[in-house]
């Protein structure tokens, strides 16, 4: 499932082989923060230079413009939801 708006993205990522999608593992950015409910997977989250081992449950946040990706240890499968959303909606003050 995902829903997308102008200043909101939320999916649901299932992964049976997580091998299979090299995409998972690139190294990337977002103009928006993004929040990460992990539900299951062999898995390390990294942002920026910091490398988290990943449990059931695990909730991420990542700030805008902080460089993140997965890196898979096994091929188990890979589950998460995750919400995008714009800068605009946080009062930074």
């Amino acid at each position: 499932m995902k829903i997308k708006t102008d200043k909101l993205i939320y999916n649901h990522r299932c992964l049976h082989n997580p091998c299979d999608y090299p995409s998972l593992s690139m190294k990337h950015t977002h103009n928006a923060y993004e929040i990460i409910f992990f539900e299951r997977g062999d898995v390390n989250y990294v942002i920026e230079d910091r490398k988290y081992t990943l449990k059931k449950n695990d909730l991420v946040f990542t700030r805008p413009l902080k460089y993140h990706y997965v890196e898979t240890k096994s091929n188990s499968e890979y589950a998460r939801f995750n919400i995008l959303f714009d800068s605009s909606l946080v009062d930074e003050s």
